[in-house]
């Protein structure tokens, strides 16, 4: 009887370690949604970025046209 509490208390134990390695790895995910979150906010800025950017050299190539335009009929 006492070989079959042992082998039911290491069953348990073995049980506890698998929850603590699930635990783990959810902990691991949870890390990873977290770095991917950050990720699409780096690409989300940078789209912002260039968007400004290229909207800035937009006006201001638009800009310059106006002043050619205005020396060509001067």
């Amino acid at each position: 009887a006492a070989s079959v509490e042992a082998e039911v208390a290491a069953l348990g134990a073995a049980g506890a370690s698998v929850e603590a390695e699930l635990g783990a790895l959810g902990a691991a995910g949870a890390s990873l949604v977290v770095e991917l979150g950050g990720l699409v906010c780096t690409c989300a800025t940078l789209v912002l970025v260039l968007t400004a950017l290229a909207f800035a050299r937009g006006v201001r190539s638009t800009h310059t046209n106006i002043h050619y335009s205005d020396a060509s009929y001067l």
